[in-house]
């Protein structure tokens, strides 16, 4: 892992300019752990800084074990490990993932919206709701039955108990 961060150019290139900058977002200590760097935003929890060689790997390593999806994935990944634009890598990474792809739910398109047609008469036609529960109840009444005839546009709202 040392090796590898020493051979990343992007990565040094990266702590040069964290180190410089004083309105850098991030406010780094350096640490030694075992030879590999570490990059600590929270002494308490140190995080590995991987090289760009490796990040692919690092991903899958956790990513695969269960397929958890993008937010769980970069959280998971976040408690151990850092490297810049972590965030971007794990989202495009976890929308190229196949399995993800095949068993991800799709979010179904809502149909637009289309009027009614045009009512024959007074009452031939109503919409009716029920509205509820409304918090707090009023009289012991916490719904409510609303009636609307479509010819004379009459709002009618009768107050339910249950």
């Amino acid at each position: 892992m040392r090796q590898a961060q020493d051979l990343d150019v992007e990565l040094q290139r990266w702590i040069v300019r964290a180190r410089s900058d004083p309105s850098s977002w991030v406010r780094p200590v350096e640490v030694d752990f075992d030879g590999v760097m570490v990059w600590c935003t929270n002494v308490d929890n140190p995080r590995v800084l991987v090289p760009t060689s490796i990040q692919r790997e690092v991903f899958h390593v956790i990513h695969d074990l269960g397929h958890p999806g993008k937010k769980a994935t970069l959280q998971l990944i976040k408690e151990h490990y850092f490297w810049p634009e972590i965030s971007k890598d794990v989202s495009l990474w976890c929308k190229m993932c196949n399995s993800c792809q095949v068993s991800k739910v799709q979010r179904h398109t809502k149909s637009p919206l289309k009027p009614f047609p045009q009512s024959t008469g007074r009452f031939a036609e109503v919409n009716v709701d029920l509205v509820g529960p409304i918090n707090p109840p009023h009289r012991g009444k916490n719904f409510l039955l609303t009636v609307i005839d479509r010819w004379t546009g009459l709002v009618e709202a009768y107050p339910l108990s249950q």
